[in-house]
């Protein structure tokens, strides 16, 4: 999932990017809709998955953590602005 997300952030992208919190950027999520596919799925089942895999013992819990960690460093570094317009367009869809 993770992977995913940032296969999409990597082919798609954004010519413009309105501010967070504004009705341009509701205008820019709907023609930009398939780029939130990946990102719901890894909102919703990417806690889940990550909690289930976190209380199975083994040695996989450190690649775990080290997957969280790249994958974070990585989102945010090159693709902040669009990952805090999506997830406020997520939030304000969510809460009506």
């Amino acid at each position: 999932m993770q992977g995913a997300v940032l296969l999409t952030f990597a082919v798609t992208p954004s010519w413009w990017l309105p501010e967070a919190g504004g009705f341009w950027a509701m205008v820019w999520a709907y023609f930009h809709q398939p780029q939130f596919y990946p990102l719901v799925v890894l909102l919703i089942g990417g806690p889940m998955l990550t909690v289930v895999a976190w209380h199975t013992n083994g040695p996989h819990r450190t690649w775990l953590f080290v997957a969280w960690c790249v994958f974070l460093i990585v989102l945010f570094w090159h693709w902040q602005d669009r990952v805090v317009v999506m997830v406020d367009v997520l939030q304000r869809l969510w809460m009506e």
